[in-house]
């Protein structure tokens, strides 16, 4: 189980990495809290709430990410993770309501009625509204713990959703999920400064050669000037 102190030092290096990656790709504006932002922690009381609100305990590493902060705004690979309501974070669960409101569109009230058993065998489908939602991509698709698949230390496994209903991934619980945003982003800076060192690289050979033809440029002016 992941400490707290392991927590923020994983939150810490994923902030690097991500802040380098968002301004190098995007250019974005990662110092405005509308376009970046870690949440401050999230109290005891607001723990609480929400597990009251989604009927079961808080997962021991997600409360450890809680408790370094409560939710990020765009945290990784497109995601943005919740925390407990507030108002810096009103748009992001307006998101969520937003999307669990579509659900209509790709299943009847039968269908979603007959996916609630379906869910517990058919680990590829999900009724995200039955699940304890944590993250949104603002483009329809969810993060969500599901409450069908916890391991015996309390852990339940990290689905992101694809068209609603569908599920895309699934991590063992939290913590794995964090690393593995971690090191997909890490990677994506990685990528990011070789393009960065490629492109400079053939800056400065088209620069000798610019300087290697201006010269040759001038001793041959040279030579003709000798002649006459």
């Amino acid at each position: 189980m992941v400490s707290i102190g392991e927590m923020k030092r994983l939150c810490d290096t994923l902030d690097v990495a991500q802040r380098e990656y968002l301004i190098g790709t995007y250019q974005m504006r990662v110092d405005v809290p509308s376009v970046y932002k870690r949440f401050p922690p999230a109290t005891a009381a607001e723990i609480a709430k929400l597990e009251k609100e989604f009927g079961m305990k808080c997962p021991p590493s997600y409360r450890a990410f809680l408790k370094i902060q409560n939710g990020w705004r765009r945290f990784g690979l497109g995601w943005s993770l919740l925390g407990a309501p507030r108002p810096e974070s009103k748009d992001l669960q307006a998101t969520v309501k937003q999307t669990l409101g579509q659900t209509g569109a790709v299943a009847n009230e039968q269908e979603l009625k007959d996916l609630l058993e379906k869910e517990k065998k058919d680990p590829r489908l999900i009724h995200p509204a039955h699940h304890w939602i944590i993250g949104t991509d603002a483009n329809f698709n969810l993060l969500l713990f599901d409450r069908n698949r916890v391991s015996k230390d309390g852990e339940p496994q990290v689905v992101s959703t694809r068209y609603i209903i569908h599920v895309e991934c699934r991590w063992k619980n939290f913590e794995a999920y964090f690393k593995d945003v971690l090191r997909r982003v890490q990677k994506r800076v990685q990528d990011q400064r070789a393009m960065a060192a490629k492109k400079e690289a053939g800056k400065a050979v088209g620069s000798s050669s610019a300087s290697a033809g201006s010269k040759t440029r001038v001793a041959r002016q040279a030579g003709r000037s000798r002649r006459k």
